[in-house]
């Protein structure tokens, strides 16, 4: 390891209090920290070259990661880079690359000051860089990096020419060392590193985040860990310090450890460090992030960085890991880094938004938006471009920190053909996403499951485009931090076919009558365990001799709710997902309300409290795939289409399934069309479908998708020619 350029043990100045055992915690994170002090530099941090190439189908999927923002989002901190050493043009560029990303990520009304120098370093050594000089404040009682001080106050605060004797009066705010090796470093743009070569742009995103306070003043020295000299009259930890934690059997803030003592450099050193602020856990899932802090201390790499092992190489967390892995691509912070520079005090952007990663807790259905009683909203008729905004965080037991709901959206009679579209309520005035949820034809009822991310004040939005109707909204559950379920999909399995001929899953084989129900067993079945507290479902109505409605419910001897999941037509198959909580019996119950109508039911997934299961991170709508923008305007059937989802609309390089709104429009007869894992080879064809069309209609159902070969889902058309739309709503994946 190199030994640090600036040390932080010999960068403090006199009058800095210790801070002991004892103190209070950080404050809340609107209050503001005040009364300054420029004390000097701490020690930088260093990125190794681990040696380790990237398997191929691993460097796909880094590549795929993309930076959390794009060249629209507006600069909300503003950088200006000094280069020292012989930079030439592309070095400049691939540097510019990321600061790009930081720039757009962080708010700060003062410019960063960034000194880069390219220089012969140690071996395996990529990079090493820290803040400038460190900010004691004494109401927290923390030393801060410099470009979060001057954030936090809103002006420079250790201005050039200060003083004449100040080793660190160049206004340089993070000062930042790179390896200029073009035998070691690749210093391009475009994510193809040669075997062998480590990516430039990725190193210098890491070491930035090091530079805006994404590290620690806790070291060992021998066997005693502690900060600074512990000396009371001079040293302080980081503001990083306060919310590290020591987990055994049971949990022990570092700083609770005394400075100086064995206990805290055996605590360093124990494999069992953790973040605990409440962003970055909220980040994680609801669980701690976890430091890096192997039995042997490495100087400028433990306890600044995240585990190695837990972050792995092409996960969305694996920036600020302390080892960069050969053709390693990865341009962005994580949501966890962001979460944790959060918890420090900065300000996040809107581009930042990082995707929470949250587990799920299903209720019993309810309806909680009706335009025409006027529960949860106005009594009226939703016209032409006009909006609603439903409370949903905080109300009919959605809590305060839920991420998102998932919401049964029905449009009823609207007086044109129109699209209705839900969508997280914006902070400010702002144009509509280009995305819909329901497609509707004019006078026919319709419904829509929809997963939306929570918007500004716990809301989302739903808009209509065209005419007059009526809306409705039902609440199955939502996804939150502390919710109590995760997401585990399975193949497809038709488990209730009334139809004549299959009588899989039901007592009585034939029609569902009026008013007559049929119970299916869930738990037990088809690979769904009897813990599980949810169950994803796709239900379709077919062969209906009337207009009707389907109502799907958990059993346990609960009474039929007023509210529908699908609203059938004499004739054809009307589908739709459904999640539904699971009865105390494990099954669930589908009711038929009027004339006689065939009912099936398949098997997507389900929830369950085991920690295994894979979290949903909520994105705001977008979308990915629009056949209609391509040369082959339709998908002919059969035949099919594949998209790489990873990357796209934010979905991670790590997701294991995708929740999808597809839309087919046009077809040109009648036609079911089939969403599924790309497989690895062959074309096997699930027997399931996700969406069923009649020649000319527009339509759309949700999807919960694994992902296949290649990060793709695949999207099959059956018969005919038609149109391919989806909407991206959220990702699932590991913490």
């Amino acid at each position: 390891m190199p030994v640090p350029a600036r040390s932080y043990l010999a960068g403090l100045a006199a009058g800095v209090a210790l801070l002991v055992a004892g103190t209070p915690a950080l404050p809340a994170a609107a209050s503001t920290p005040t009364s300054w002090t420029a004390v000097g530099a701490p020690a930088p941090v260093v990125r190794l070259a681990s040696g380790r190439a990237v398997p191929k189908a691993e460097r796909r999927a880094m590549r795929a990661l993309r930076a959390s923002v794009d060249p629209s989002d507006p600069v909300t901190a503003t950088f200006q880079t000094s280069y020292v050493g012989a930079w030439d043009s592309q070095q400049k560029a691939a540097f510019q690359k990321a600061v790009d990303v930081w720039s757009r990520l962080l708010v700060s009304s003062i410019p960063i000051v960034v000194r880069a120098e390219l220089a012969v370093l140690d071996p395996g050594v990529l990079g090493s860089a820290g803040p400038a000089n460190a900010l004691y404040n004494s109401s927290t009682e923390a030393f801060y990096a410099v470009a979060l001080a001057n954030a936090l106050a809103g002006e420079d605060l250790d201005p050039p020419g200060t003083s004449s004797t100040d080793p660190y009066d160049a206004d340089v705010d993070i000062d930042a060392t790179f390896a200029d090796d073009d035998n070691l470093i690749y210093y391009g743009t475009d994510g193809n590193v040669p075997a062998g070569k480590y990516d430039f742009a990725s190193t210098v995103m890491h070491e930035l985040g090091h530079g805006l306070g994404f590290l620690g003043a806790l070291t060992v020295q021998g066997d005693q860990g502690g900060y600074g000299s512990c000396d009371p009259a001079f040293d302080a930890p980081f503001i990083f310090d306060r919310s590290t934690v020591h987990v055994t059997s049971s949990t022990t803030r570092l700083l609770d450890y005394a400075c100086g003592s064995t206990a805290m450099g055996t605590a360093l050193r124990s494999g069992s460090v953790f973040w605990d602020g409440a962003k970055g856990v909220a980040a994680a899932g609801g669980t701690r992030p976890e430091l890096f802090a192997p039995s042997t201390w490495q100087q400028g790499s433990s306890y600044s960085h995240l585990d190695e092992t837990v972050y792995a190489s092409g996960t969305l967390n694996s920036l600020m890991t302390p080892i960069g892995d050969a053709q390693e691509v990865n341009n962005e912070p994580g949501p966890i880094a962001l979460g944790i520079l959060a918890d420090q005090g900065w300000q996040l952007s809107a581009a930042a938004d990082p995707p929470v990663a949250t587990r799920y807790t299903p209720l019993a259905p309810a309806r909680v938006f009706d335009t025409r009683s006027g529960v949860g909203t106005t009594l009226a008729r939703v016209g032409a471009g006009a909006t609603r905004d439903l409370q949903v965080a905080g109300t009919n037991g959605v809590p305060s920190d839920a991420t998102a709901v998932v919401l049964n959206v029905t449009g009823v009679a609207p007086s044109v053909a129109t699209d209705i579209r839900v969508y997280p309520t914006p902070s400010a005035p702002s144009a509509a996403p280009t995305v819909s949820n329901l497609n509707l034809a004019k006078g026919l009822t319709r419904a829509n499951l929809v997963t939306v991310k929570v918007g500004a004040g716990g809301k989302v939005r739903l808009r209509n485009n065209s005419g007059t109707v009526d809306l409705v909204a039902d609440l199955a559950g939502f996804y939150s931090p502390g919710a109590s379920s995760t997401y585990f999909p399975v193949s497809p399995v038709r488990t209730l076919d009334t139809r004549p001929g299959d009588t899989r899953g039901v007592a009585v084989a034939g029609k569902v009558a009026a008013g007559d129900v049929r119970d299916l067993q869930v738990a037990g079945v088809a690979g769904v365990p009897p813990s599980a507290t949810a169950v994803v479902l796709g239900v379709t109505a077919a062969n209906a001799t009337a207009s009707t409605d389907v109502r799907v419910f958990p059993l346990a001897g609960s009474a039929s709710p007023e509210i529908s999941n699908i609203n059938a037509y004499r004739g054809g198959p009307t589908p739709n997902l459904v999640i539904v909580a699971l009865g105390t019996d494990g099954k669930v119950r589908l009711r038929n309300n009027s004339g006689e109508v065939d009912l099936l039911a398949d098997v997507y997934g389900y929830y369950d409290p085991s920690a295994s299961g894979s979290l949903f991170r909520a994105l705001t709508p977008d979308r990915v795939l629009d056949t209609r923008r391509n040369t082959v305007t339709k998908v002919s059937g059969p035949g099919s289409i594949d998209l790489v989802v990873a990357g796209a609309g934010g979905v991670g390089a790590g997701a294991t399934a995708v929740v999808l709104n597809v839309t087919g429009t046009g077809p040109t007869r009648s036609t079911d069309v089939r969403v599924f894992p790309a497989p690895a080879s062959g074309s096997a064809v699930p027997t399931v479908s996700t969406l069923n069309l009649v020649p000319g209609q527009t339509a759309a159902d949700a999807a919960i998708v694994p992902v296949g070969s290649g990060s793709k889902v695949r999207f099959y058309n059956n018969s005919g020619a038609v149109a391919l739309i989806a909407d991206v709503a959220g990702w699932f994946g590991p913490a």
